[in-house]
């Protein structure tokens, strides 16, 4: 039994269980619900909570993968590769400023598409000139789809006046 026992101490080593973690933030707010992605053999998914933490747990030693998506939005990094052997924090990503432009204009409609974070909750604003103080005029409000696009349709009954337009988050 001994012999046994000895054996087995010897072929089965403990492994250690690690972690890997972060922050998404986008300015200087941070992120929640973002879905970011691990992978090395498989793939496993974390998402950030209230105050834009993530944690992937019950990692093995090695080499991984950390992706915020969707691809395209704009996070900085696009992606980090990591080397875990031990505890490892501060895997951090920054989602770029949304960005507004124009997708289509007529005589009577300015179609605007506002590419950012999914889910997340957008402002539209219009200014006639950018002399100080500037006076920006809230259009309307909405949130972008699970891809992070938010469309935005304006109508007028003629030409559009010449004007400035931002996206910011409510």
């Amino acid at each position: 039994r001994n012999v046994i026992e000895q054996h087995c101490r010897e072929r089965f080593a403990a492994f250690p269980v690690l972690s890997l973690s972060g922050r998404v933030r986008e300015g200087t707010s941070n992120v929640a619900t973002v879905v970011l992605a691990i992978t090395a053999a498989a793939t496993s998914t974390a998402t950030t909570d209230g105050s834009g933490n993530y944690s992937f747990t019950n990692l093995a030693a090695g080499s991984y993968t950390v992706t915020p998506p969707p691809a395209g939005v704009g996070f900085e990094p696009v992606h980090t590769n990591v080397v875990v052997s031990t505890n490892v924090t501060g895997v951090n990503f920054t989602a770029n400023p949304q960005k507004i432009r124009i997708a289509s204009l007529t005589r009577t409609n300015l179609q605007l598409t506002i590419t950012g974070l999914p889910s997340r909750s957008y402002k539209v604003q219009a200014a006639t000139n950018l002399n100080a103080p500037v006076a920006w005029q809230n259009l309307l409000s909405g949130t972008a789809s699970s891809n992070g696009v938010f469309p935005v349709l304006l109508t007028n009954n003629g030409v559009f006046k010449t004007r400035f337009y931002r996206s910011g988050t409510p």
